[in-house]
């Protein structure tokens, strides 16, 4: 742009290496460099990065440049002055070289010493002049002008202060106070200067009109008007290339016009451009496009299904393969409805439920943001527990399930278990303990789709839920009520724990004996039923019956199990 000549210093090599397709190493470690200066203002990484592309090539001239940069914006003057001359020698023929002489024979001037105020006042003047225009560079605007207020306070009457403010403005797109400091710097330039000022002046005008097109742009692409913010943004190429904003306010259109290679050829070139911020952008914008033209490709398939359907319809098949009655055809009946309500769902939620099961997180993120536009509901709910529980955000997960409690038993016993040992695993036990007991009416019916390994999963979460909040009664009657049902020892086991929590240890025993001698439970492997953990509960009970020996033993065999539940290992080693 224009007005782009406002700003003194250029930075060169890895900042902006925008029109580099492959990065070779010196020339990847100055662009990291750039970013740490730019992105977080990380003076020591950003040296670090410099010193290791040096090591790689000592002759990376790039590389010494943005040295002796780096060195000024630390007021480090002597290693400034070593790095622009090691450029200056190296790289004498470069674009940039009269730029680097100018700035090193500056750099000259404020290491020297001499301690007389006015030349002292003169160095710390020019000092936050020029570290002011660097931090504008890179896009630090707000400290740029304190700066810039820190010169005026030293001298308020020269006029480089009053420029590098202009194009700080000019910048921020502060149009109307560029102009006024500019005309300030004017004011007090000397001639041979104020012809530069003046073109500068002018070409805000310029700039004006670019403004007034972006927002056009803008607001075009908030109305939904795609096209024609993509012909605003066009009439910005006619006052010169387009800055980097204008570039991915342009990528940003096209994306949601689903013209997902267009953008992607435009923010490939903006991922390392200055200021960092609109490469921070183009990076963010990139990832997104990848995930939205996933999302897309996924949305707009015309075999997609609501996953759920293909169950739906083995359990039709199953009902319709043996002899019909009323009951099965009531039952195939309520099935088919279920089936068509699936296919009704917005294929936003469907496309979410494809990413979710094929462990595509940032596509179902994506898909649910689509869905959750249109409207709150239970399914979207349970959908967005299911992808916060993926992500490990167990809390989130367990406040989105709690919002479709009535949709949760509609799930299979698989769907409920899961939420149930999130509930547990969240710390949570009352919302799986809820769940469970709306759910024993399921159990009793047991129909031809009884699911009885998950259903049995199911039942041990939820008894564990019933002990973890101290509703020891419950948990007993229910319990005992599976007992059998479920051809499944764990019952038993919750039974007995139950009852030692009732102070019934002799009763406990008997239910924890019956769990242990089950050969179902031997070889049971889930987390919340391991091995030995019914002997230690055994040893336990067996203690508070007054069975001391009986109960080391039962002890010892929990250690040989592998139990570390120290008052168990004591027990085991003839301790009481």
């Amino acid at each position: 742009m224009k007005y782009a000549a406002l700003l003194a210093l250029l930075i060169i090599g890895g900042a902006n290496a925008s029109a580099q397709t492959k990065l070779s190493g010196p020339e990847k470690l100055v662009s990291f460099a750039a970013r740490a200066i730019g992105e977080n203002r990380d003076l020591a990484k950003a040296r670090a990065y410099l010193q290791d592309a040096l090591a790689l090539d000592p002759n990376y001239y790039p590389a010494m440049y943005n040295l002796g940069v780096a060195y000024m914006l630390d007021e480090d003057w002597s290693n400034a002055k070593k790095w622009l001359t090691a450029f200056t020698e190296y790289a004498r023929s470069h674009p940039n070289a009269p730029r680097a002489r100018e700035e090193l024979a500056m750099v000259q001037r404020l290491e020297e010493n001499d301690q007389n105020p006015d030349a002292r006042r003169n160095r710390q003047y020019l000092s936050c002049v020029y570290r002011a225009r660097i931090l504008a560079s890179y896009s630090h605007l707000i400290d740029a002008f304190g700066l810039i207020a820190k010169a005026m306070e030293i001298d308020g009457q020269r006029y480089e202060a009053y420029a590098v403010a202009g194009a700080v403005c000019a910048q921020a797109s502060a149009v109307t106070q560029a102009r006024a400091l500019l005309d300030a710097a004017i004011e007090k330039a000397p001639a041979d200067v104020v012809l530069n000022l003046r073109i500068q002046r002018f070409a805000l005008d310029d700039m004006e009109l670019e403004i007034g097109f972006r927002e056009k742009a803008r607001a075009r692409l908030k109305n939904g008007q795609l096209e024609e913010a993509l012909k605003q943004i066009d009439n910005l190429a006619k006052y010169g290339k387009p800055d980097p904003a204008v570039l991915n306010d342009q990528a940003s259109v096209l994306i949601s016009m689903s013209r997902f290679q267009e953008a992607r050829d435009i923010l490939k070139g903006l991922t390392t451009v200055n200021p960092p911020s609109e490469a921070a952008r183009a990076r963010e914008l990139l990832a997104e496009t990848d995930v939205l033209e996933r999302y897309t490709k996924l949305y707009t398939s015309t075999s997609l299904a609501h996953p759920d359907t293909a169950t739906i319809q083995k359990e039709i098949d199953t009902l319709a393969a043996g002899k019909p009655n009323k009951e099965k055809t009531e039952k195939i009946d309520e099935l088919k409805a279920k089936a068509q309500s699936l296919s009704k769902q917005p294929r936003a939620l469907i496309a979410a439920t494809v990413a979710l099961q094929s462990e595509d997180l940032d596509v179902a993120t994506v898909a649910l943001q689509i869905a959750e536009a249109a409207g709150k509901s239970p399914v979207l709910s349970y959908r967005k527990g299911l992808l916060a529980l993926k992500r490990g955000k167990l809390s989130d997960a367990v406040k989105e399930f709690g919002e479709c409690q009535a949709y949760l038993l509609e799930r299979s016993f698989k769907d409920r278990a899961q939420v149930a040992e999130a509930c547990l695993m969240a710390k949570v036990p009352t919302s799986a303990w809820e769940i469970f007991q709306a759910s024993l009416d399921v159990f009793e019916k047991k129909t031809a789709s009884f699911d009885l390994e998950n259903a049995a999963s199911f039942a041990a979460f939820g008894l564990e839920a019933g002990l973890l909040e101290g509703d020891f009664k419950s948990v007993e009657t229910l319990g005992k009520k599976l007992d059998g049902f479920l051809e499944d020892p764990r019952p038993q086991y919750f039974v007995g724990r139950a009852l030692l929590g009732q102070n019934k240890a002799g009763d406990a025993v008997g239910w924890l004996e019956r769990a242990i001698d089950s050969k179902e439970f031997k070889l049971n492997g889930q987390k919340l039923f391991p091995k030995g953990l019914a002997h230690e509960w055994l040893a336990k009970a067996l203690m508070a019956n007054k069975k001391p020996k009986d109960a080391a033993k039962a002890a010892a065999e929990a250690k040989a199990l592998g139990s570390t539940d120290p008052e168990i290992l004591q027990l085991a080693g003839g301790q009481l």
